[in-house]
């Protein structure tokens, strides 16, 4: 395929492309989205296209406090970014910016910062949370929560003792050493 097949394809999917949030530009450099301010800090080349950048937004980037932005053979890509402050975010944080740059763009790449002003307090996460979730879950009968709207039990068909079941003996003790007998079923 030849390169300009290529653009012709891209340049096609971009057009069926609809925004995934409501955006609107307040200024030169506020942002609105899903009724969140943002603010573009950083736009040296200026870069920021607000077209192509609602074509490309998806919500999932919203929990991020900084979107970095980046131009590589004409297509935009778009990144998240925590702030340091947020120990609990599992990353990557805006202190990794640079060495992000130096990784993943291309030598000489245009780039475009922006804050979101109203980023979401991530909460904090027992270090146990999956242990404790699993616990719950296997001690539902002792722990029974009155919100639901059935009652989490796990049921198991309880077999007869050893010493009651029919046909086979499965140890018996003789002068302190175990023997193993195993007898056959009887057929009716």
């Amino acid at each position: 395929m030849d390169r300009k097949k290529l653009e012709e394809l891209i340049s096609e999917q971009n057009d069926g492309r609809f925004p995934m949030a409501k955006m609107s530009q307040e200024s030169e450099t506020e942002l609105l989205i899903n009724d969140h301010r943002y603010l573009i800090i950083s736009d040296e080349n200026h870069i920021f296209n607000f077209d192509e950048f609602t074509k490309k937004f998806n919500p999932a980037l919203s929990k991020y406090d900084y979107i970095v932005g980046d131009l590589g053979y004409g297509q935009l890509r778009l990144q998240g970014f925590y702030d340091t402050s947020k120990v609990q975010a599992p990353g990557p944080f805006i202190d990794d910016l640079q060495t992000y740059i130096y990784e993943n763009f291309n030598l000489g790449a245009k780039y475009f910062v922006i804050h979101n002003l109203e980023a979401k307090i991530l909460p904090k996460r027992s270090r146990n949370f999956h242990n404790r979730h699993r616990d719950n879950n296997r001690n539902s009968k002792r722990h029974k929560n009155t919100d639901k709207a059935y009652i989490d039990q796990k049921i198991t068909k309880q077999k007869a003792p050893v010493s009651k079941r029919k046909n086979r003996v499965v140890s018996d003790k003789q002068n302190g050493k175990h023997k193993f007998v195993i007898k056959e079923k009887n057929s009716k």
